[in-house]
């Protein structure tokens, strides 16, 4: 890949974010959040830059259930978390998907603000994994980049990754994380089911006593 290629890739995934020590320790207006966000969005790439997390968006989160119920108008450090995240992950999965992955990591008392800051540490060597992959694209084709052809080849094979890293992703998502409508389907369905035996195991014994009830009366007469 020669420099030029490189240095408009390398400006392409120039992200930056919100670390959760920039966060104050005490809980902040949708105002205030918005402006924290877009002070740290500021110091990327234009493009990351113009894709403001608006009110609406985060009034959507909390009504939708992808961030935790909030008291009154202010947000904790932990729910400006919850909302970056959906903000992050919806770039790549929809929010039914996002839902069904928060759901159970709140349920699980998952370490939230930890694996946060472990995603963001991570993300300078995601940024040379992903030049090392056009790199690897490039050569392993010989394609000249000069070459509008290859150029295009080149390009389309960027967006087959893309889609087989999302597919991916959705297979570990489907294969760990249960759909929250469905779970609540299934316990209202064990519900019922324990509901339904209960009440043939009280018909059951009522029966069973009805059908005792002659033996016992001829045994008295008898007697």
């Amino acid at each position: 890949m020669n420099e030029q290629l490189r240095a408009l890739l390398a400006e392409a995934i120039r992200d930056a974010n919100l670390h959760s020590q920039d966060i104050p320790a005490i809980d902040l207006y949708l105002d205030q959040i918005m402006n924290l966000v877009a002070d740290a969005q500021g110091k990327g790439a234009a493009h990351f830059a113009e894709r403001q997390l608006t009110k609406t968006m985060i009034n959507n989160y909390s009504k939708d259930g992808l961030i935790m119920p909030v008291k009154g108008k202010k947000y904790t450090r932990e729910h400006i978390v919850q909302m970056l995240l959906v903000y992050s992950l919806k770039n790549t999965l929809s929010m039914t998907e996002i839902k069904r992955i928060l759901c159970d990591v709140y349920d699980k008392d998952v370490p939230l603000i930890d694996c946060y800051d472990g995603y963001l540490a991570t993300k300078p060597d995601d940024r040379e994994l992903c030049l090392a992959a056009v790199d690897t694209v490039i050569s392993r084709h010989s394609y000249d980049m000069e070459s509008d052809a290859d150029y295009f080849k080149a390009l389309l094979e960027l967006c087959t990754l893309s889609d087989y890293f999302r597919c991916m992703a959705q297979a570990m998502l489907l294969s760990r994380y249960p759909d929250p409508e469905e779970k609540l389907q299934q316990e209202k369905d064990e519900k019922q089911q324990q509901k339904s035996a209960a009440k043939q195991q009280k018909k059951a014994a009522k029966a069973a006593a009805a059908a005792d009830e002659p033996e016992k009366s001829g045994e008295e007469e008898q007697a």
